[in-house]
């Protein structure tokens, strides 16, 4: 994760900052609120945009929520992206789009 963060081809997600800062950050170093926004922000598709989303993926039921449903259509959204998570649910939906991280 660290040599990604100093990587300009890297996005990260408003809301993923949001949990990393509830969650608590060092003040310092390259896990710190700073270094994450130097990070281009991902893309934030809309309510209606997700909702549309939810439903031609049929993503209900399959165990993710919708911050999830959010991630996975943003990094639909960016030509190229992948997304990168340690959630199991979340990963096997970035599989069935083609779009989980492969280092």
């Amino acid at each position: 994760m660290e040599d990604l963060l100093g990587q300009s081809r890297i996005a990260l997600h408003a809301f993923v900052l949001g949990e990393l800062k509830l969650n608590g950050l060092p003040k310092r170093g390259p896990f710190s609120l700073a270094s994450f926004l130097k990070i281009r922000p991902a893309p934030i598709a809309s309510p209606a945009e997700v909702a549309a989303f939810i439903d031609w993926a049929e993503l209900a039921g399959k165990g993710v929520g919708y911050v999830d449903a959010h991630l996975l259509l943003a990094a639909r959204m960016t030509a190229g992206a992948s997304l990168l998570t340690t959630d199991r649910n979340l990963k096997v939906q970035a599989q069935r789009f083609g779009i989980n991280y492969q280092p």
